[in-house]
C-alpha cells in the first residue's frame, strides 16, 4: 500500500496505512502517515485524533493535550473533546 500511495500520491492510502499500523501498535509508523496526511488535510479531524493517539502511546501526553485543544478551539470538535478528556484522565488505554 506504501508504494500505492509514492506511486499515485493519493491521500487515501495514507489514511489506510495510518490506520493499519495504528491497530498494529506500531505508533511511530502511525504517526508518520499521519504526519502526511496532516500535510495534505490540515483540518481533517481523523488525522488530529490519530496524531493525539500516537502521541499518548508514544508517552507524549503533552503533545497530544495541546493538539486536541488546538482543534477543540478552531473546530469545537467533540470527537476531540472526547479524547481529551480520556488522555487527561488517564482512561486512553
Amino acid at each position: 500500500m506504501r508504494d500505492k500511495y509514492y506511486a499515485t500520491n493519493d491521500i487515501k492510502f495514507a489514511y489506510s496505512l495510518m490506520r493499519a499500523y495504528y491497530n498494529q501498535k506500531d505508533y511511530q509508523k502511525s504517526m508518520f502517515w499521519t504526519m502526511k496526511i496532516n500535510e495534505a488535510e490540515p483540518d481533517n479531524e481523523e488525522s488530529w485524533l490519530f496524531f493525539a493517539k500516537n502521541s499518548a502511546k508514544l508517552g507524549k501526553k503533552d503533545d497530544a493535550i495541546n493538539a486536541l485543544n488546538q482543534y477543540i478551539e478552531a473546530f469545537k470538535s467533540t470527537k476531540a473533546k472526547e479524547l481529551l478528556d480520556e488522555i487527561q484522565k488517564g482512561k486512553f488505554d
